[in-house]
């Protein structure tokens, strides 16, 4: 069965590789594997599938990233197993203490999962997170930054989805591209306006 236990879950000690950890070549490569089956998986919308081949991956430990447990978190909850979900979320918070989301209350991925009651304490959790790493911040700038590159994002998954699912589709690709060259001229503008009147800016 491809369902998930969660006592499994429970008996793993997952942890984020860390940045400038050498990796074993060919574990690093059996996990690399798995997951870009996950990913394969996801996007032929085999999502129990897609979770089985993360769950495989998390056994090589020391490979984990925290974006493959959000990511298997996603499949989990388009899989109806809820647990799962949430399991694979708070690994991520206890894993990456800082970590938060500004697109997960927006993630289509996880709207199955919004009726439970542990989704409001990750919500919560979330927003004490963000209150303060942001406390410093530039907020009207930062908006405006999270705007171009919402932008600049869309544009190309609207662009990699159709080249991968209608590749025949030559005129619908090459429009989508025309589209995407003039949002980064724009952006681009609007990135050249920023620095000239602020510099390179950090918060």
């Amino acid at each position: 069965s491809v369902a998930i236990s969660l006592e499994d879950f429970k008996n793993k000690s997952i942890r984020v590789m860390q940045s400038g950890t050498l990796p074993d070549v060919e574990e690093s490569r059996k996990y690399n594997s798995l997951i870009s089956k996950a990913d394969s998986s996801y996007m032929q919308q085999n999502y129990q599938e897609a979770e089985r081949y993360f769950t495989h991956a998390f056994d090589f430990k020391n490979y984990v990233r925290g974006q493959h447990l959000y990511n298997a978190a996603c499949v989990a909850s388009l899989a109806g197993h809820k647990d799962a979900a949430f399991w694979f979320l708070e690994e991520r918070m206890k894993a990456e203490p800082e970590w938060y989301s500004l697109n997960i209350e927006t993630d289509k991925d996880l709207l199955p999962i919004h009726d439970d009651v542990r989704w409001n304490e990750i919500m919560n959790a979330m927003h004490e997170r963000q209150t303060r790493k942001e406390a410093n911040y530039d907020i009207p700038l930062r908006n405006q930054l999270l705007e171009i590159a919402k932008d600049d994002q869309a544009i190309r998954q609207e662009w990699r989805m159709t080249s991968r699912q209608q590749p025949q589709d030559k005129a619908k690709i090459d429009s989508i591209f025309s589209v995407m060259a003039t949002i980064d001229s724009i952006n681009q503008q609007k990135i050249f306006k920023i620095l000239d009147s602020r510099g390179f800016v950090g918060k």
